[in-house]
């Protein structure tokens, strides 16, 4: 969502949809108005999104013990070795 909001709003220098500059009676340019729509997705995108994003993440940190064992398990990877490990090894 914030890539898309800076790509419509930040990164372009046109309008996307050509299908906007032909509605009769719309004096504001499909471009402002593309504009005005990307402003609007990435501010009150943020109301929400942040937020459901720091719940999930908390969620997962709650459950797995930490982030990077989520990542190893959903990966399907051998999880990092810990500090303690490195320690054993050269005793």
């Amino acid at each position: 969502m914030f890539f898309l909001a800076m790509s419509l709003s930040i990164f372009s220098a046109s309008n996307w949809y050509s299908v906007y500059a032909n509605i009769p009676g719309v004096t504001l340019s499909p471009f402002a108005d593309q504009q005005i729509g990307a402003a609007i997705l990435w501010v009150c995108g943020d109301f929400w999104a942040v937020p459901a994003l720091i719940i999930v993440i908390k969620r997962i940190v709650d459950q797995e013990g930490s982030l990077s064992s989520f990542l190893d398990k959903a990966l399907k990877r051998e999880p990092a070795p810990s500090p303690r490990s490195f320690r054993r090894q050269r005793v």
